[in-house]
Order: C-alpha cells, then sequence, then structure tokens
C-alpha cells in the first residue's frame, strides 16, 4: 500500500511541476512537454486501477474522487497537446488545482488498507519508455533550478523494443533514481543521464552533484524508510530507491551507489537481458552521433 501511494505521489510531483512552470511562463507548452505529462498521469490512473478493489468503502470513495479529478487534469492536458485549446493561465492554474486535488486525497490513502497491483509483464519499448519519463521529469529539474544532460537516441533501433517487463516498474526505477538525484542536487547544478548497452545487460545511470553518500550508507539507503544523514532538509519519505531497489531485483537486476571524484553519487542500475523478464536477441549497445548531429543506436 505504501508502495503505491509513493508511486503515486511521484507522478504527481512530476506533472504538478510541468502544470506549474507552463502557467508561470518557465517553459513553452510544447506537444512534448504536454504529451510527457499525459503520459505521468497516465501512470498513476494505472497505479490506481491496481487499488479499486479496496474492501473499505472510504478507499473506494476517494479513489473515486481522485479519479474524478484525474480525469478533468488528464482531458485538459491531451486537448491542450492536440492543440484544440490555447494553454492559457486560467487552464493550466486550473489543471494544477485539480493535481492538487489529487494529492490530497492520495495522501487520505496512506492510513487506508488497500491490495496489491498484480504483475504485468509484456513486451517494451525500453529506449521510447525512458524517454517519456525524462520528458515528463523535466520540469522537476527546472523547479529545482537542477539541469539534465541527457544521452538520448533520437533514431531507435528496432532490436531496442525486444524486452518483455513490467513497463510501470521500470518507469518507476527511472523516476525514483532520476527524483532522487534531483532533489539532492543543489540549484545550478547538473544530473546527468545515461543508457547503454553493456555486454548482454542494460545499463541506466544517474549521477547528480549532491552531497554524496557516506561509505557506511551506501547500502542502508535502499531499505525502506532509511533517509541517509546528508539528507538534512531534503524532503522525501526515504520510500524511493527502496522501491527502485525492489523493482530491478525484481527484473533479475541490481542497483548500485557510488561518490564521484569530486562531487555527488552515481547510481547504476543495471538489468541483464537474459532476465526471464526479457526475451533473447538484440538491443541497442549504445548511442553515436551520425553525420547529421543526431544521437542514433548502434
Amino acid at each position: 500500500m505504501r508502495s503505491a501511494i509513493h508511486d503515486i505521489r511521484n507522478h504527481l510531483t512530476v506533472a504538478m511541476a510541468v502544470v506549474e512552470a507552463l502557467a508561470d511562463g518557465k517553459m513553452e507548452p510544447t506537444a512534448v512537454r504536454l504529451n510527457g505529462t499525459y503520459h505521468a498521469l497516465q501512470e498513476v490512473d494505472a497505479l490506481i486501477d491496481g487499488l479499486v478493489s479496496a474492501k473499505s468503502q472510504h478507499v473506494r470513495s476517494t479513489i473515486h474522487e481522485i479519479r474524478n479529478h484525474l480525469t478533468v487534469a488528464m482531458a485538459v492536458i491531451e486537448i491542450l497537446a492536440d492543440g484544440k485549446m490555447q494553454p492559457t493561465v486560467a487552464r493550466l492554474n486550473g489543471t494544477h488545482h485539480a493535481l492538487q486535488e489529487v494529492d490530497a486525497l492520495t495522501n487520505e490513502l496512506a492510513t487506508s488498507q488497500q491490495t496489491e497491483r498484480a504483475t504485468r509483464v509484456e513486451q517494451i519499448d525500453i529506449c521510447g519508455l525512458i524517454g517519456k519519463e525524462l520528458d515528463a521529469i523535466e520540469a522537476l529539474a527546472v523547479r529545482h533550478g537542477v539541469s539534465l544532460s541527457v544521452v538520448r537516441c533520437e533514431h531507435v533501433s528496432a532490436n531496442c523494443a525486444r524486452f518483455f517487463g513490467e513497463p510501470l516498474r521500470i518507469a518507476e526505477i527511472v523516476t525514483n533514481v532520476l527524483t532522487n538525484a534531483i532533489l539532492y542536487t543543489r540549484p545550478g547544478g547538473t544530473v546527468e543521464v545515461d543508457c547503454r548497452r553493456e555486454g548482454a545487460d542494460l545499463l541506466f545511470s544517474v549521477r547528480d552533484e549532491g552531497p554524496g553518500v557516506a561509505d557506511n550508507e551506501r547500502t542502508r539507503i535502499f531499505e525502506l524508510g532509511y533517509r541517509g544523514t546528508a539528507s538534512g532538509n531534503t524532503a522525501g519519505s526515504g520510500f524511493g530507491l527502496a522501491i527502485a531497489k525492489q523493482f530491478v531485483e525484481r527484473h533479475g537486476g541490481t542497483i548500485e551507489v557510488e561518490n564521484r571524484a569530486q562531487r555527488g553519487a552515481a547510481f547504476t542500475v543495471r538489468l541483464p537481458t537474459t532476465s526471464r523478464l526479457f526475451t533473447a536477441g538484440g538491443m541497442c549497445t549504445g548511442c553515436v552521433v551520425d553525420a547529421h548531429q543526431d544521437l542514433v543506436c548502434r
């Protein structure tokens, strides 16, 4: 239950950051950003799907109200992305308000009895999925004054789509690790993101410019509810990295952290392509710059 609530809050935080930045004129309302926000809200919707079998009348009523506000917000974002309405400040503020209501109602679920979401394994496009997460989380970085430096495939090889896993859980891995890096990086700093193949493994790495991790806490920060000594006043529940670790291990992978030479931490997620959740076959081995200066899979 607590994991589901934490995941819903993560996606809501991303969506609210986008809408707030658009309303304040800090970012342009491009189709990519609006679609990224819609994708984040779709993931909230999918997480709520896993809670609808709750027996408590209070939980069912609260879920119904969450769905109402979520439907309003998703409709606005979708229409704006389609160019059917202009992204006025009033509309964006209305969307932000709806998401605040969803957030408040989600908080109520934290003390309610729920059921766990069933595992759903399917073929996924790793490159496309990670790209959507990065598009959605950009506004969160902007809100905190942090830059994202991303190695991104603009032209994805068909081989990248030949995976089987849990799309929602892979998304949670990316969101949790990235959110952690952004929150701990000082304003004006940079979070570096890379995704590549190394041998038979898929590596997703995130390098921040935060305070780093004490040597005696490099394993403890992945424990549920644990917050490191460097957390200070940084917002957080101590759930994000623990949840990421759980989902990584569910896919037969590992997640590790090392301190960077100058400042910050480097998180590396390793997912084996030979895992039972993935099909055998080709993957992107990395990205290179082609003659047109576009990033392409190799």
